[in-house]
């Protein structure tokens, strides 16, 4: 007897003691000890002649054997249980039949008789209907069970309904806390781990952690079950050493309970092997899966299953090594293994024939990866073509970009277009329905492999025939891969607004929406400090926020049919509307496509279309960071600026990337360039790179810049340029600039991060005398010093057609989120923490709106719409860059708050310069040039007035938006005043009429 049985005040005695001790036993872990006082209490029932104890107790030692793998014993179990009943019919009631019976169906699996595993679940349903008691129970447990039939098939979409089902007949009994209910969570996390949801995955995965934690012990093989499953989820998502992590707690969980070298622990043991694999420990990894591989075979050999899978994990460490023969036998063996059963499951099917076509691929042999390719297309693609019932679209994807390859380097141009076509009309599909942002953008990254073969093959057929219709397909390519997170939130945003929805709902949906970003960055956040529970609970509160604004979106779409018509009905803009809304004579829109191999620039003008590759991209990043630091570097322009030596590699590097980058791409004759930037072109100023060189004259002010030849804007994509999605506010009116004052040493609270950055930057002195010009020029208010609080800019930005902000920046890389404006901190806000009540009715303490630090993430949840935002403070333009969306800078977050045109720095701005060129440019706005021009003039008027020419002064701010002119706030009272005076003379003229 074991340690806790010892403790017991009183030893088992009866069957039913024996039993519950035998419970007890199983929630600590002691899975032998558990089936050993099972044993005893069907030794009394027998002996008793009570049937009905005695195949409960089978049950029971059939559910311990089935915990921790021991196949073959559970069958046997169970089995005997089954001759037991048709032994004594009448002995043993329907409910225990029930729970009975749906055990043989887990035997139908095990057996690969699958024609029969439905008709056992069902069978099982029949007999535990009306149920009461223990049993009532065990019905939920049929139709969880019966989801995974349905999962382990790949029928995703069928099995999700019944896992629900069971989960919600356990909550409405009361029961939302039983082992049935974390089994329900554990495999809906797994279903959402494959469908790539995995902030909804970690969520449900965490609540089944929860309720095993609270009914066993730590040291138990379900919760080990659950901390495998977690550290498969964080392998997806590429955090290796997390994954690592759990997984080195699922071996500690096994060690603890004596259960080495059992099925579950040798699986275990594989999965971590896995996880070694993307650590490149290859040889460790070897290690532990060749030992699982040959304890299965010699001692279970039953385990095709888990065998299989452990052969793939192999396959999968020899081709990373180099070892593409060893490789393909493995991956081979692995098939075939799976195929052998009636039905395999489609999760690890898909993956080794994925890796199986690559080794093929490799090996030359393209008709067998083309063989496979074709059985997933065959077995996959609907034939009434609707994608919404696909139930592994992920697959599907897959297969069609892998043969899209195959016919590439074919060079079977049209046929790899096609399949390319499919799959981007599938990942559509699967964005359309993946649920969180976070989820979608992951899904993007790890996707852009296709966008890439796509420009690739569209560039090979527009060389081989000039088709403008190869042109449009990349174009629309590029476009599928910028900022598509921001162009669905605006038109989100753009359908709340239009489709007549009342101000409290749209009020409640910005009051979720910014709840759910404040948990979303929280749990990124406790991340990256290894706050492990705590990044956990704010990731399943945020989903349960998720939830709720996905019912809001649903509740709006019943009742406000227009908004779903404006929100699903917005196309990716074309090439003639580009052309229609963008261009006019002598402009140019250039769209960059930049990865770490493949480069491509489009240019849509209004007679001519060009489709260049660009060679050597690793060679024009170099020459980029070499110029970035020549011209923002704050050493280099204190000590070298106006060296002949650094003026000349400034003009040669800057001509360089000109030469490459847009010579070959646009007209001579182009006066206005709008320019889509892409991956790390993203901080690159093209407005300052040299268009011609020059023999003589060694200064700065003569240099040939290209914004003197072109008036330059850009922009995040063509679609969001176009103006379907502009939120501006035309009722909006007047400018409010902020400059808070900065002496060095300010207080800022008990925000150390706030304190520590103040330490390290300098005083401002002249962004007040900045805001005040600019006020005096075009008109507004302005809050300077004390009063330029964050709580006043809350208060009166909304509503403001222009945004003036002279301030400090504080940039966060690794969490851009967290990136802000610094405002004056008052004494009342000094960090303060205010509770809030929740829209599900929690309650939560959240940081304080006002604490002087407006981040990027509070900046989303604003409603601005001004016309144009300033951002007159440092490195505004710049953040950590994320494929397929773009650089997380500041900028981007006030175009999340509906503010499309901003003028934003790409460097740190000096103070005084950046306040004259700040005057310059209002000044020549308020004559009704356009932004664009405006900027130009103003760079003109500062070289032309100043003796600071080094680029470091005036070129780092840029122009992200329509370069179109601001319209004056006070244009409209003449305009009103002059309508009066006419009606006036009007009015008297008719008067005098009369009375002559």
């Amino acid at each position: 007897m074991t340690s806790s049985g010892m403790c017991q005040e009183k030893s088992p005695v009866t069957a039913e003691e024996w039993y519950q001790f035998g419970r007890e036993e199983f929630k600590n872990g002691n899975v032998q000890e558990a089936i050993t006082a099972y044993k005893t209490s069907g030794e009394i029932s027998l002996k008793e002649t009570d049937y009905e104890g005695y195949v409960k107790t089978l049950c029971a030692i059939g559910a311990c054997y089935n915990s921790v793998g021991f196949k073959d014993k559970f069958i046997e179990t169970v089995n005997h249980g089954k001759e037991m009943v048709k032994a004594h019919p009448d002995d043993v009631s329907d409910c225990l039949k029930g729970r009975l019976t749906n055990l043989s169906a887990i035997i139908h699996t095990y057996e690969k008789q699958d024609s029969m595993v439905l008709v056992s679940y069902y069978e099982a349903a029949k007999y535990l209907t009306g149920c009461e008691g223990g049993f009532k129970t065990d019905l939920a447990g049929v139709w969880i069970n019966i989801g995974y039939y349905y999962y382990q098939r790949g029928f995703f979409d069928q099995a999700e309904p019944f896992y629900k089902k069971g989960l919600n007949a356990l909550i409405e009994m009361g029961q939302g806390d039983h082992p049935f209910a974390a089994t329900a969570y554990h495999n809906l996390s797994r279903l959402y781990r494959i469908l790539m949801e995995s902030e909804i995955a970690l969520e449900y995965l965490q609540k089944a952690i929860d309720i095993r934690s609270q009914i066993y012990s730590e040291n138990h093989p379900y919760v080990a079950s659950s901390y495998q499953t977690l550290g498969f989820t964080y392998q997806q998502l590429n955090q290796y050493e997390k994954a690592e992590f759990y997984q080195k707690k699922v071996l500690e969980i096994y060690k603890n309970l004596n259960l080495q070298n059992t099925p579950v622990e040798l699986s275990a043991q594989a999965s971590y092997g896995s996880c070694l694999i993307y650590l490149e420990r290859y040889t460790e990894a070897e290690q532990y899966l060749l030992y699982a591989i040959n304890k299965l075979e010699e001692e279970f050999p039953d385990e095709e299953g888990r065998l299989a899978l452990i052969y793939t994990y192999l396959a999968k460490c020899y081709y990373y090594q180099g070892k593409s023969k060893k490789a393909l036998e493995y991956a081979e063996k692995s098939r075939q293994v799976h195929l052998g059963f009636p039905f395999p499951n489609q999760e690890n099917l898909k993956i080794t024939e994925g890796l199986l076509t690559e080794l093929y691929l490799h090996a030359g042999d393209s008709l067998k990866a083309e063989a496979i390719f074709d059985q997933t297309i065959e077995e996959l693609w609907p034939e009434d073509g609707d994608l919404s019932v696909i139930p592994a679209k992920k697959y599907l994807l897959s297969a069609f970009y892998s043969k899209g390859m195959l016919f590439y380097k074919r060079k079977e141009y049209e046929a790899a277009e096609e399949m390319i076509e499919k799959g981007l009309e599938i990942l559509q599909a699967i964005i359309l329905n993946v649920k969180t942002m976070e989820d979608k953008s992951f899904y993007l990254e790890t996707t852009t492999s296709l966008f890439k073969l796509g420009m690739r093959v569209e560039y090979e057929l527009f060389r081989q025939n000039k088709n403008p219709l190869h042109f449009e397909h990349a174009f629309r390519i590029a476009e599928l891969h910028k900022s598509h997170l921001l162009t669905e939130f605006l038109n989100n945003q753009k359908a709340i607004t239009y489709a007549g929805i009342p101000l409290h709902l749209i009020q409640k949906e910005e009051e979720i929406r910014n709840y759910l970003n404040y948990y979303q960055l929280q749990a990124k956040q406790t991340e990256q400090n290894n706050q492990h529970e705590e990044s956990q609970n704010f990731r399943v509160k945020a989903a349960e926020l998720q939830r709720t604004h996905d019912s809001l979106l649903i509740e709006i779409t019943l009742q406000y049919p227009r908004y779903a018509q404006i929100r699903l009905n917005s196309p990716i803009i074309g090439m003639e509307d580009v052309r229609k809304k963008l261009i006019k004579r002598g402009t140019a829109l250039v769209e960059y496509f930049w990865d770490k191999n493949d480069f491509f620039v489009l240019t849509i003008e209004r007679n001519k279309l060009s489709f260049i590759k660009i060679d050597r991209p690793s060679a024009i990043i170099e020459d980029m960071e070499e110029y970035l630091t020549l011209i923002s570097d704050q050493y280099i322009v204190e000590h070298q600026a106006y060296s002949l030596e650094t003026i000349k590699e400034i003009e040669r590097i800057g001509y360089q990337l000109y030469s490459q980058l847009l010579a070959p791409a646009i007209s001579p004759e182009i006066k206005e360039l709008i320019i889509i930037p892409d991956g790390l072109l993203g901080y690159l100023p093209f407005d300052n790179l040299i268009t011609q060189t020059r023999t003589s004259d060694s200064s700065y002010r003569n240099l040939h810049y290209l914004w003197k030849k072109a008036v330059i804007s850009y922009g995040f994509s063509a679609n969001l340029l176009s103006g379907d999605l502009t939120m501006i506010n035309r009722n909006n009116r007047g400018l409010i600039g902020f400059a808070p004052g900065f002496s060095g040493n300010d207080s800022q609270g008990n925000r150390e991060i706030i304190n520590n950055y103040l330490s390290r930057v300098t005083p401002l002195i002249y962004n007040q005398i900045e805001v005040e010009n600019i006020a005096k020029i075009w008109g507004g208010e302005v809050f300077k010093g004390e009063k330029a609080t964050e709580a006043a800019f809350r208060k009166y930005a909304p509503g403001k057609k222009i945004l003036h902000l002279a301030m400090h920046a504080l940039i966060n890389d690794s969490l851009p989120a967290f990136s802000g404006l610094l405002f004056k901190q008052t004494s009342l806000d000094s960090g303060s923490y205010v509770a809030r009540s929740l829209p599900q009715n929690d309650s939560v303490f959240f940081p304080s709106d006002n604490d002087g630090l407006l981040t990027a993430s509070e900046i989303y949840g604003l409603d601005l719409k001004a016309d144009l935002v300033v951002l007159s403070a440092c490195n505004t333009g710049l953040g950590r860059h994320k494929k397929g969306e773009g650089i997380m800078s500041l900028a981007r977050a006030f175009a999340y708050a509906g503010c499309p045109n901003i003028i934003m720095t790409l460097w740190q701005a000096d103070d005084e310069a950046t306040s004259v060129l700040m005057e310059y440019f209002y000044g020549f706005l308020k004559e009704g040039y356009s932004k664009g021009e405006a900027l130009q003039k103003a760079r003109f008027a500062f070289l032309d007035n100043h003796d600071q020419t080094h680029p470091y002064y005036w070129g780092s701010f840029v122009l992200m938006g329509d370069p179109s002119p601001v319209k004056s706030s006070g244009w409209w009272i003449y305009l009103l005043a002059g309508i009066g005076l006419l009606l006036l003379v009007i009015g008297v003229l008719f008067y005098w009429r009369r009375k002559d």
